[in-house]
């Protein structure tokens, strides 16, 4: 039985982040919307921009995450990308 190289493809990943990132943007705008309803007339604004930077994120991990795929190393990808890794890869070891 080989080990794990981490150089296969792992078709099934890809429709992981699509759903778990679908499912954050959901939870995130439903939040979002208690926090409309919830506080008075001048922080209400502060709902629509919660919303905005849930679909920045979301987008952004889309992109962090199609990157990462094409690199294939956690340290590359990292250098070449440094503000988008943080939306999509695991924490660096300690």
């Amino acid at each position: 039985m080989d080990s794990y190289r981490g150089d296969e493809k792992l078709p099934f990943l890809i429709v992981a982040v699509f759903t778990s990132q679908s499912v954050m943007l959901v939870a995130h705008s439903c939040h979002a919307g208690r926090v409309w309803g919830m506080l008075s007339k001048p922080w209400k604004m502060i709902a629509p921009i919660c919303t905005f930077m849930t679909l920045v994120r979301y987008i952004g991990s889309f992109i962090a995450g199609a990157f990462y795929f094409k690199v294939h190393d956690n340290a590359t990808f990292r250098a070449q990308f440094g503000p988008l890794s943080c939306l999509s890869s695991p924490a660096p070891p300690r």
